[in-house]
């Protein structure tokens, strides 16, 4: 039963799906959503969920281009939706078209 509540979350998390939102549609989806709030609370400092690490890493961007220099995604089939639109808008990342193609 773990195991599938995990799976679960990790694909809503890839997916770049809102379980707070969404919380309001289905009774289901509540029971995620209070989950996600509860393992958001139990996690030891400095570790986050996927979307807020990416959220994160977004809040400073401005840093990456002095610090990584550019950056191609090239030849790479598995972008998760989480970074896919934010990724096509920075101007220090380029992406292949395969990096963007839909899954």
């Amino acid at each position: 039963m773990v195991r599938a509540v995990m799976q679960t979350l990790e694909h809503l998390w890839a997916s770049d799906l809102d379980l707070g939102t969404l919380a309001k549609t289905s009774a289901r989806l509540s029971d995620l959503a209070l989950i996600q709030q509860r393992v958001r609370a139990s996690l030891p400092p400095g570790a986050m969920l996927p979307p807020d690490a990416r959220d994160a890493a977004l809040a400073r961007i401005h840093f990456a281009p002095a610090f990584i220099g550019s950056v191609m995604l090239e030849r790479l089939v598995d972008v998760d939706m989480v970074w896919r639109y934010r990724l096509g808008r920075c101007q220090w990342a380029r992406l292949s078209g395969d990096a963007l193609a839909a899954k």
